[in-house]
């Protein structure tokens, strides 16, 4: 989320809050802002006061329906899907939502599902999408594979026409490329955009790259795409065969064409682009190019690259670039944290990580560097240190790595633990974060320190 986003939504919502505390839709909206910042318990604080205002808030029992199910308590999860099920026949768009959710959930009785086909197919909000949402469904519970052809013959009967490509799609979409495979030739696609482009998502992710290559590298075909989207689909093929300096080659000259194009923002679609695709090496290429020609989009490029270097693996990489922005700018409190919080990680200046952290949670009142102390302090045995930093703190209005840092201190203290997302639990870890925070990490705070490189 955009960081001046995120903080104007705060500030709205805040006064919403504070003008009509009686309504009972505001709560939701907080609830659903937590939710999507992953504070289940605080989401499920605000729901509650949703639904003591206002106890029959269509809104407030579909969020609250939904954070059960979310929930890793089976009979939560269980209480959450039959409300799902009583909200799924209101002709409304809570209605909608809560048949979405269970179209795409687990359903292995035929009755049930004959029921939400019948509700899909009659509710007056339910677009196309959600009717091949449905008709998916009915698909993936066929009880034989007779039966699945038969489906899918009528499923390609019904949705013919312009919706062809959509119903192809949402299969491509739920991982059916055989199904694609089967009903989609080149010959077909060769003059549909759309088609060609769930046909090439299907060759790329069933073994036929090679073939798809060659298609793509035909001067002689003419293919109903963009050049340049022929090439990003060539970077993401090459990177999938292990031809990197092909699909470097390609990247820099994507790279280069859109600063010419409509520059920062078109540099900036491109590095989400590869994002999505998760051509990591090709996303990080992008943002250090970004970082470095746009100094105005530091802020942007330097939180992207963090996500970029988390899925690579990349703590070194990570470290080197907040060295080198924070001597870029010396008060900047997140380079400066994290230069510290890494330092620490990879044993790096500790005495000058520690003196930073120190100052950053004194003078900028920065949880997530108080957070970091009391870890380093629990990591070298002063539990009563470590404890007396993280004691103030309110847990449900922490970040979910923070919370990872909190639970680790209470953990090592020998205190209980507050209960955490699974979100929070699964987030995407350096190797080092996982042996200092899962507690295996027990030695002293001072130790060998590594060299770190500056990014080229």
């Amino acid at each position: 989320m955009d960081r001046d986003f995120a903080a104007d939504s705060v500030d709205v919502l805040n006064r919403l809050l504070e003008l009509a505390p009686r309504d009972a839709s505001n709560w939701v909206l907080a609830g659903e802002y937590e939710r999507a910042r992953e504070n289940y318990q605080k989401a499920l604080t605000h729901v509650d006061r949703a639904l003591n205002l206002q106890p029959e808030s269509p809104m407030a029992q579909w969020l609250g329906a939904t954070l059960a199910t979310e929930s890793s308590d089976s009979e939560l999860q269980l209480a959450g899907r039959q409300r799902l099920w009583s909200l799924s026949s209101r002709l409304d768009f809570v209605g909608l939502r809560a048949l979405s959710q269970l179209a795409v959930g687990d359903l292995s009785d035929g009755q049930e599902i004959n029921v939400l086909l019948e509700r899909l197919s009659t509710h007056p909000m339910a677009n196309v999408a959600h009717q091949l949402a449905g008709e998916h469904m009915r698909l993936r519970h066929a009880e034989s594979s007779a039966a699945g052809e038969d489906i899918e013959a009528a499923v390609e009967l019904r949705y013919g026409g312009e919706n062809r490509s959509l119903f192809l799609a949402w299969l491509n979409r739920v991982g059916e490329f055989g199904r694609v495979m089967n009903r989609l030739s080149f010959e077909h696609a060769q003059h549909d955009r759309g088609l060609f482009l769930v046909l090439c998502e299907s060759m790329l992710k069933s073994g036929e790259g090679k073939a798809l290559m060659d298609i793509l590298d035909s001067e002689e075909t003419k293919l109903p795409i963009r050049d340049s989207t022929r090439e990003f689909l060539t970077v993401e093929l090459a990177r999938k065969l292990g031809l990197d300096d092909r699909a470097e080659r390609l990247a820099g000259m994507l790279i280069k064409r859109a600063e010419t194009i409509n520059p920062p923002v078109s540099v900036i679609s491109l590095a989400q682009r590869f994002e999505t695709k998760q051509l990591w090496d090709d996303a990080e290429r992008t943002y250090l190019y970004l970082l470095k020609k746009f100094p105005a989009e530091r802020g942007r490029a330097y939180d992207r690259l963090t996500h970029c270097y988390r899925q690579q693996g990349d703590s070194a990489a990570l470290l080197a670039l907040s060295k080198e922005l924070r001597d870029l700018e010396p008060e900047n409190p997140i380079y400066a944290h994290n230069w510290a919080y890494l330092a620490l990680l990879r044993r790096h200046a500790i005495d000058e990580a520690m003196s930073v952290l120190e100052r950053f949670s004194r003078e900028h009142r920065l949880v997530s560097s108080v957070c970091v102390r009391a870890m380093q302090a629990a990591r070298g045995g002063d539990a009563g240190t470590a404890l007396g930093l993280v004691q103030p703190l309110v847990w449900e209005s922490l970040a979910p790595l923070v919370q990872r840092w909190v639970r680790a201190v209470l953990i090592r203290s020998g205190e209980n633990v507050p209960v955490t997302s699974l979100k929070s639990l699964n987030l995407t870890l350096f190797e080092e974060e996982k042996v200092w925070l899962d507690g295996q990490d027990t030695v002293a705070v001072t130790g060998e320190e590594e060299s770190v490189d500056s990014v080229e």
